[in-house]
């Protein structure tokens, strides 16, 4: 997995690109529409959904691999941007991967 998003920063960022903080800034913010620190959460979720879908990894360890120290944080950040808890996505999203091979069976009866 790509894990510089777990270390980078905004100044870190800046210092590379020879860029000050607050024009970085409001240059990632005016290509992107949204903020440095958006862009590297949505990142964080698209490898939590990854791994949440396709991996056997805990909760916990899940929250670990896409940055966050505290299993708490991660849970209530997640429970905020989802509206479910990181356990129910990954229930909500292997319910919807059975209910498609059982009507994925059933089309091929039809045929």
């Amino acid at each position: 997995m790509y894990d510089q998003y777990k270390t980078i920063t905004l100044s870190g960022l800046a210092e590379q690109l020879h860029y000050t903080v607050p024009y970085c800034s409001k240059y990632l913010k005016n290509v992107f529409g949204c903020t440095f620190s958006a862009m590297i959460q949505k990142i964080r979720f698209q490898n939590a959904e990854c791994l949440l879908r396709n991996s056997d990894m805990t909760v916990s360890e899940v929250g670990k691999e896409i940055g966050y120290e505290h299993t708490e944080n991660f849970f209530r950040v997640f429970k905020k941007h989802y509206h479910m808890t990181p356990s129910q996505y990954r229930a909500a999203i292997q319910e919807e991967t059975n209910m498609q091979t059982v009507c994925g069976d059933r089309d091929v009866i039809k045929r």
